[in-house]
């Protein structure tokens, strides 16, 4: 991993120490890559496979793979929050 965004992305994250509240993990939950870029990714992934992507796509896919992970940490935080905000109402 370089120091580069994907890396910053990880220091901030890591760095989130409160729970979010119920309403924002939702809308964490709900955001995702669209679909034309879903594919987009696909599509590229099967090229590396195959060693046939060219240096451009190269830095795409790794784009998207690093929004992917981002997405990914953002999602597990949510779903931590949610779960942890569910124990407490039911103890109320």
């Amino acid at each position: 991993m370089t120091d580069g965004d994907d890396a910053i992305w990880t220091r901030v994250l890591r760095n989130i120490h409160a729970p979010l509240d119920p309403a924002a993990a939702k809308l964490v939950l709900a955001m995702k890559l669209p679909e034309k870029d879903r594919r987009r990714a696909y599509n590229l992934g099967q090229k590396a496979q195959k060693r046939e992507l060219t240096p451009a796509e190269k830095v795409e896919l790794e784009s998207l793979q690093r929004v992917g992970m981002i997405l990914a940490s953002l999602w597990s935080k949510a779903r931590s929050s949610l779960r942890r905000a569910g124990k407490h109402s039911t103890a109320a």
